[in-house]
């Protein structure tokens, strides 16, 4: 019976195990995004900030595309006399950016996620009132539909620049549809009133921008690309205007696949107020993207979520309301999830912000949270460098003058401890990495001096690697030294 019951426990720790080493995802990729830097501020600010990426080992870009910036007569109420769907027709200069960033990004082997998105052109709103309201306000789909085209022509790898003399553009092949729509800052009206009941809006709007803006890309070439929908931010009301009330993403997903709290699909009165559940046609995406900030982005990873709220700690949510559509047959089993905006404010330079040493901390704490995830296919980090503003988000690597923050070392290389009653696992990353380079693990007590405890050589291409040790009191770094004779250190963890 001993030897049973001892074979039976042997059995379960390592099942447990093997739950444990099936669950954590080795291939997460790692976004920047920093369009201040890579879209508005020229090209000698775009090409340092590529070089940093590429330096500091992120193989992909997350970029937003203004609709209202490219777009002639943006502040127009009626649309000027061009041809929407082709790119030539918008003016040439307005192009330059995005034409840049893609040719820097390509030259330096970094893939490109583009996100066509608002402010719009006033003339594509179907609303009334000034131009503010009317950049973010109930789109005109068949618009938003030619502008996607004309996007889709312009990256798909055929077509030749009109500034540079002809050259060729090189082609994108990643997309996500609109930014943040469960934001009334982004998408209008996020409610609205049907037959005396009041019901959410931005859903219904977003489906159709999904639905057209994915014809628009199948249409011209990239039916076999990677086409992502959400980009929702984490956070939800429950007061305000309805206007700008911002949907929970939990209550945003749900009634964007017509489905209620247990999965089922949305039927009687709830179905005939939300216009399209009653003939749902299915997502022909690849995956979803979205924001898992905490709130204020100075919250720690660990901190409570409301319900409906999706936040890097409570992803599972997600999972289990894209498990109820995929099994509606809304959208693809198993999609994946990426994150494509992520970080944390500092103080210094916000008053809101939390200190330097606890921002690395948390950014490599969401490490964590994410590689315990199979179905989060990729973290990220917004942005590199601090804005000059103080009224919005500082989550920089980088201070404005270029001075680098403690949170540089937790991106190049993440390190999190997690630690039970006996045990210590040590996770852990190198950016960039290849298949065979040797990280040393360090540890030291109080008043000693540091000793490699464990050499570990990289066995998968993101440079991902986890250790177990017995819980000891004390001091954690790793070390690497990069081909080319630079060692990196990573920041400490007590």
């Amino acid at each position: 019976m001993r030897l049973a019951a001892a074979g039976a426990l042997c059995a379960a720790l390592l099942s447990l195990a093997l739950a444990t080493k099936a669950s954590a995802n080795h291939r997460q990729e790692t976004f920047v995004q920093d369009d201040r830097m890579l879209i508005a501020s020229g090209p000698a600010a775009r090409e340092t900030a590529l070089d940093r990426i590429s330096s500091l080992g992120a193989r992909s870009i997350h970029t937003l595309v203004f609709w209202g910036r490219i777009a002639p007569g943006a502040r127009h109420s009626h649309k000027p006399h061009f041809n929407a769907a082709n790119p030539a027709a918008y003016p040439a200069q307005a192009w330059d950016a995005y034409d840049d960033l893609v040719r820097g990004a390509h030259a330096r082997g970094l893939s490109i996620l583009m996100t066509p998105t608002g402010p719009m052109p006033a003339w594509a709103s179907r609303c009334h009132g000034g131009v503010a309201l009317r950049q973010d306000c109930r789109p005109r789909y068949h618009q938003f539909e030619l502008f996607v085209s004309a996007l889709a022509k312009r990256y798909s790898g055929h077509y030749h620049d009109e500034n540079q003399g002809g050259g060729l553009l090189p082609r994108v092949n990643r997309w996500s549809v609109w930014n943040e729509p469960n934001q009334g800052g982004w998408l209008k009206p996020q409610y609205t009133r049907r037959h005396g009941h009041v019901v959410p809006a931005s859903p219904y709007i977003y489906r159709h921008l999904v639905h057209v803006a994915t014809h628009a890309l199948h249409a011209h070439g990239h039916a076999h690309n990677q086409i992502l929908l959400g980009e929702t931010a984490p956070l939800g009301r429950n007061r305000g205007r309805l206007l700008t009330r911002p949907l929970s993403p939990g209550r945003f997903y749900r009634e964007l696949f017509c489905i209620n709290g247990h999965g089922h699909r949305m039927r009687g009165r709830a179905a005939r107020l939300r216009p399209g559940c009653r003939h749902f046609h299915r997502f022909r995406v690849t995956g979803v993207s979205h924001h898992p900030y905490t709130r204020g982005a100075w919250g720690s990873p660990r901190s409570h979520a409301r319900r409906g709220w999706i936040t890097v700690s409570t992803v599972g949510r997600l999972v289990r309301i894209l498990n109820q559509a995929a099994h509606r047959h809304r959208i693809r089993r198993a999609a994946p999830i990426y994150y494509t905006e992520l970080g944390y404010q500092s103080r210094p330079p916000d008053p809101y912000g939390v200190s330097l040493s606890r921002q690395a901390a948390y950014i490599n704490e969401s490490n964590w949270f994410a590689y315990r995830s199979h179905r989060v296919h990729s973290i990220a980090q917004y942005e590199l460098f601090d804005e000059p503003a103080q009224g919005v988000f500082n989550t920089g690597l980088f201070f404005t003058n270029g001075r680098a923050k403690p949170a540089l070392r937790a991106f190049r290389m993440p390190l999190w401890l997690h630690h039970t009653r006996h045990r210590i696992t040590v996770f852990g990353q190198v950016r960039p990495a290849h298949r065979g380079q040797v990280v040393r693990i360090q540890f030291r007590r109080r008043h000693h001096h540091y000793r490699t405890i464990r050499r570990v050589r990289i066995r998968n291409r993101r440079g991902y690697f986890v250790r177990h040790f017995r819980r000891r009191h004390g001091y954690w770094r790793l070390l690497w030294k990069k081909p080319g004779g630079v060692t990196y250190k990573s920041r400490t963890a007590k």
